[in-house]
């Protein structure tokens, strides 16, 4: 998962210092795809776009709670309130976030999506 982080950052760094925001949200949506494709232990997928706080938590947390240690869930998240807090409130409860971005990096106020693996 580090290479990925670290694929992520050198592009990150290349778009920006070629100013390509459009190279730069299909490689993640490219990068993002190839993750969820091929990493065959993301099978739990929950939408909290219509939730508000503090459902948005309390959901996720009953899908974390149906995990076993080391399995990823995916949740869909839309709104600051959920953007800000599912993430902390995952970490606070030990739990690791994968990655967590837009859904289409064109839209950043849409959809985002959060992979989370539970400790």
């Amino acid at each position: 998962m580090q290479r990925f982080h670290n694929a992520v950052a050198i592009l990150d760094f290349y778009c920006h210092f070629c100013n390509s925001k459009n190279i730069y949200a299909a490689m993640l949506r490219l990068i993002f795809g190839v993750l969820i494709m091929n990493n065959k232990r993301i099978k739990h997928f929950l939408d909290i776009t219509d939730q508000i706080c503090p459902m948005t938590f309390v959901r996720t947390k009953l899908l974390i709670e149906k995990l076993s240690s080391g399995e990823q869930a995916t949740v869909r998240l839309q709104g600051s309130e959920p953007l800000q807090n599912v993430p902390r409130s995952v970490r606070e409860h030990g739990h690791q976030i994968i990655f967590l971005g837009p859904e289409d990096v064109s839209n950043p106020d849409g959809p985002h999506l959060l992979v989370l693996q539970k400790a």
